[in-house]
């Protein structure tokens, strides 16, 4: 099935480039370069690697009264996965997690931001057309704090530092594992011997990508002195 998506996101990656610049701002090749092509390789990469990933382990006993005993971990499907997401990667940041969580065995129920529903709707139609039961990816476009308190098996959410508390706040209160990805204050370092062209023109695409609206832009330049 995730081959099939993957195939079929392809396919048509020009008309969802067009819909994420209709509903985000940003760029058309901006969206097909790091909104679509990097869920592309998502897909690639679980695909290639699921399988490795997945499988049992042996386990190593380091007590000798079990030396003369054998185990292994085996990795089980945790249950109902919530996913929130954000508007600024409509496409990647939530199927970045929607695909490894269906491919581990889960059901996911996603909430796109409300600000690019139909690149949400889109991604989870082409899993259906792949072949995906609607049952085991289902999108709820009520707000994330009812998704919490639908008490998932596992939250992932994507998202400011403010909300991103308040999501692992309610979701403790129901003992609800959590992933949370959010801002950072992530610096640039430019050395004494470093090109400056290239230096300074790296800097301001780190900076000014998507409009800066990026967990991972360079917040801070730190520059040796001698320049």
């Amino acid at each position: 099935i995730i081959g099939r998506f993957r195939d079929l996101l392809y396919d048509r990656r020009l008309e969802l480039a067009g819909l994420i610049t209709e509903e985000n701002g940003k760029p058309l090749p901006e969206a097909l370069l790091t909104d679509v092509a990097v869920t592309l390789d998502v897909a690639r990469y679980y695909l290639a690697h699921a399988r490795r990933i997945l499988r049992p382990v042996r386990v190593r006993h380091g007590n000798v009264a079990f030396w003369s005993k054998r185990a292994r971990l085996y990795w089980e499907p945790v249950g109902v996965i919530g996913v929130i997401a954000p508007w600024n990667y409509p496409l990647l940041l939530p199927f970045g997690r929607i695909l490894p969580a269906l491919l581990a065995g889960n059901a996911v129920v996603f909430k796109p931001s409300e600000f690019t529903t139909r690149v949400g709707l889109f991604g989870v139609e082409l899993l259906y057309q792949a072949g995906l039961p609607p049952s085991l990816c289902q999108v709820a476009t009520a707000v994330g704090e009812a998704l919490v308190d639908a008490n998932p098996h596992k939250i992932f959410f994507t998202g400011s530092v403010a909300t991103g508390r308040l999501v692992a706040k309610r979701a403790a209160e129901r003992l609800i594992p959590v992933g949370l990805e959010l801002g950072g204050s992530d610096p640039c370092i430019v050395l004494a011997d470093a090109d400056l062209d290239r230096a300074v023109s790296g800097i301001i695409w780190a900076r000014f990508t998507n409009g800066g609206q990026t967990c991972v832009a360079a917040k801070r330049v730190i520059v040796e002195r001698p320049l």
